[in-house]
């Protein structure tokens, strides 16, 4: 009995895991700002839209971006909102490229480099 229930608890665990794989894959590209600021596209199931979170800096974190339609023209989106906010930005085309970045007003951001959006 208590080898029965080994087994197919631990067959519960492998059937989960192997269910839990291809969600994550949906989710998109995240980058992340040693634990400063996170960005990700897809945002909400929309492939035009991107979410920046600031995960507790003390400064203001971005989340630049290209859209398919304006080739390397990079756009910014802002979180000024403070710890453990989230922003997103307005839909469009496809997101293509993201790169978070951490803002110093009198030093060099520091910043992730730019990652195609898969």
């Amino acid at each position: 009995m208590r080898a029965s229930l080994i087994r197919m608890v631990s067959g519960g665990l492998i059937a989960a895991a192997a269910v839990a794989v291809p969600a994550a894959q949906a989710f998109g590209t995240t980058v992340t700002v040693s634990g400063r600021v996170s960005q990700w596209a897809p945002a909400g199931g929309d492939n035009g839209k991107t979410g920046v979170k600031d995960l507790g800096s003390k400064q203001w974190v971005k989340g630049e971006y290209n859209r398919q339609s304006s080739g390397s023209t990079k756009k910014t989106l802002w979180n000024k909102s403070g710890k453990n906010t989230t922003v997103y930005s307005a839909s469009g085309s496809k997101i293509t490229k993201i790169h978070a970045c951490e803002e110093h007003d009198w030093d060099d951001d520091i910043c992730t480099g730019w990652t195609s959006v898969g």
